[in-house]
Parts: structure tokens; C-alpha cells; sequence
């Protein structure tokens, strides 16, 4: 009768496999455990740029606008999540404050889903309507 480590080869061999597949399974949950680490320590430092009182009005009005130009309903928490992502966009831009430039990178991305009845063009149309009419801080 046959050993059925055999197909091993070596017991050793099978071992020192195994312990190399450990490690890098390990790493791999390592570096998903820094990640998340890393992204939650950014959201942390996202949430502490700075927004004046016209940028903030700026993201109402331009929800608002969205609202009667796209004939949809933006709920408050979408607001807050527009400044969130205005937030992040200027930490990535490096500064310490959101402009209306952040607002507006943000605003066609996270308003376009929201917009899925629309063709493209008329959903790009909706979102370059809304804008266009409101004043910039």
C-alpha cells in the first residue's frame, strides 16, 4: 500500500508550502487592514477641511436647482454627501478649504446617477443647466 503524503513527495515540502501560502495570505489581510486603516484616517482628515458659510449655501442652492431642472428629489443627506465629497476632492487638491471648484467636480458625479430616466445628453444637458444658474459664491 502507498503513503498518501506521496503525492507530496516530500512532507517537508508540503510544509514549507503551506507556511508560504500562510504568509501570504496574512499579508494580503495586512495590507486590506492598512488600507482600511489608511482610508478611514483620510476621512477623518477630509472631515476637518474647512467650509465657509457661501460654499455651504452654494451646495444647497445647487441641490435645490437640480431638483427643478432634473425633476428629481435630493434628500438632505445628499447635500451632506456633496460636502463630503467636496471635502475630499480638496484634500487630494492639497488644500485645507473647499471652493466652489470642489463643488462643482463633485456635483456632475454624484448627481448623474440620480438622474437615470434622463438620455445622457439630457442628463449632461440637466446637470450643466443647474449649474449655470446658480451664482457662484
Amino acid at each position: 500500500s502507498s503513503d498518501p503524503r506521496s503525492i507530496f513527495q516530500d512532507d517537508n515540502q508540503f510544509k514549507l508550502e503551506a507556511e508560504v501560502a500562510l504568509q501570504e495570505a496574512l499579508l494580503v489581510k495586512r495590507k486590506e487592514a492598512n488600507q482600511l486603516e489608511f482610508d478611514t484616517k483620510m476621512q477623518q482628515i477630509a472631515a476637518q477641511i474647512y467650509s465657509n458659510e457661501s460654499v455651504l449655501d452654494y451646495i444647497i442652492h445647487l441641490a435645490d436647482k437640480m431638483e427643478q431642472v432634473g425633476q428629481i428629489s435630493l434628500s438632505v443627506r445628499y447635500r451632506e454627501q456633496l460636502l463630503r465629497l467636496s471635502k475630499a476632492h480638496a484634500l487630494v487638491s492639497g488644500r485645507d478649504f473647499i471652493s466652489p471648484d470642489d463643488v462643482q467636480a463633485m456635483f456632475a458625479p454624484s448627481v448623474r446617477h440620480r438622474l437615470h430616466r434622463m438620455e445622457s445628453n439630457a442628463r449632461q444637458a440637466a446637470v450643466e443647466d443647474a449649474l449655470g444658474q446658480v451664482a457662484l459664491p
